[in-house]
Parts: C-alpha cells; sequence; structure tokens
C-alpha cells in the first residue's frame, strides 16, 4: 500500500483522491462494487488457461489480461474456447476427530473425490 500512495504521490495526485481511494478499499465508504470475470486463453506452447477475476472496472482489466497475454507470447480467448477443459472443484475441510479417517475416505470416494490432503500430504485418489 506504501508503493501504490508513492507511486501516486508521485504523479501529483492530490491527497483527496488518495485518502479517498484508500476508504473505498477498506471499505469505510461506499463505491467499489466487485464483480467476478472469467478469461480464457493460450500461454506459451499452447497451453490452455483460464484465468477467473475480481474486479471493479471490467473494461481496464480487460485490457490489463489481454496486455499480460500478448507480453508473455500467448493470446486471449473467446468465450467457450478453453473453459470447457476445466472442471470446478472444491474443497470440504473437517476437523481430524470429527469422523474415522476409513468412513471419511469412502464417502468422499463414493461422491467423487478426486484428490484427498491428510496433515499437509497430497494423496491421488
Amino acid at each position: 500500500m506504501r508503493t501504490a500512495i508513492g507511486a501516486a504521490k508521485s504523479v501529483n495526485m492530490p491527497a483527496s483522491n488518495i485518502e479517498r481511494a484508500v476508504k473505498r478499499g477498506t471499505g469505510a465508504i461506499e463505491g467499489a462494487a466487485y464483480e467476478e470475470a472469467q478469461y480464457e486463453g493460450y500461454g506459451p506452447g499452447g497451453v490452455a488457461l483460464l484465468v477467473e477475476i475480481a474486479t471493479d472496472n471490467r473494461n481496464r482489466t480487460a485490457g490489463d489480461i489481454r496486455h499480460i497475454f500478448t507480453k508473455n507470447n500467448g493470446a486471449l480467448g473467446e468465450a467457450g474456447s478453453v473453459a470447457y477443459m476445466f472442471k470446478p472443484r472444491g474443497v470440504i475441510l473437517v476437523e481430524k476427530n470429527a469422523v474415522a479417517e476409513d468412513t471419511l475416505i469412502e464417502v468422499a470416494l463414493e461422491a467423487g473425490a478426486d484428490d484427498r490432503q491428510h496433515e499437509g500430504t497430497a494423496t491421488r485418489s
């Protein structure tokens, strides 16, 4: 945050604008309505990328994402160009003593779980 404020001051941004931006960012005042979006594209070597973002300005973000892809020898794709290759996943956390581990693993596998993690070690199922 110090760097951002310093950068704003270096281009002579008024102190009131900086203060308002900080308050808006911390939620002290209304004004920043964030929305989620997805961008699809291809990275170097044709690697499919699905980028999920939260932004308060879709137009600025679209330009920024396009610039990042182009700068790194990638290309922004059309909607649906790579999304079909990805499956949404979730995380469910269970207290260690809440249920027997064997029972939990059995239930998870029956429900279609792909991975389980125990004490920092990932195991493929």
